[in-house]
């Protein structure tokens, strides 16, 4: 019988482990860095990225989004180039990387590497404006042609 709280006390410790393991798993992820992008026009890059100011507390002003648009200018056709910002996301210092893409000439893809909570909000708020710009586009009315039908 002498045994028995060994066994339990071994028992007890593995599950604490098991535990502790978890927690530190899971506090990790917080860390990995979530991708979110957006494809748009580059005429709509300014107000895609005024657009996310609000859930950024600090680190996505005119002075980083300027450097987005410089860096967007400056590249060719399917170039890339990474900017990495540090920012304050509801009360925590992190980084936000941002990878511009050019794929088209007229057309700017965005990238952004952020935590987890960071990149729900981001894709969310380019949700809210795909959402925007599908019920913007102008429909044909009853006066223009409609597009020619296959035969």
């Amino acid at each position: 019988m002498r045994n028995a709280p060994q066994r339990e006390r071994i028992s007890s410790h593995r599950v604490m482990r098991v535990f502790a393991l978890l927690i530190a798993v899971c506090s990790l992820a917080q860390d990995v860095p979530v991708d979110t992008s957006i494809k748009v026009e580059s005429a709509r890059l300014r107000p895609v990225l005024t657009a996310l100011q609000p859930i950024i507390e600090n680190g996505l002003g005119e002075r980083q989004i300027n450097q987005i648009e410089q860096a967007y200018a400056t590249l060719a056709v399917n170039d890339t180039v990474p900017l990495t910002f540090p920012i304050i996301h509801k009360g925590i210092k992190s980084d936000l990387r941002i990878i511009v893409r050019k794929p088209e000439a007229d057309i700017i893809e965005l990238r952004f590497l952020a935590t987890p909570p960071l990149s729900e909000e981001i894709a969310s708020a380019i949700e809210t404006i795909n959402q925007h710009e599908k019920e913007t586009r102008k429909l044909p009315t009853t006066n223009e042609p409609l597009p020619p039908t296959k035969k």
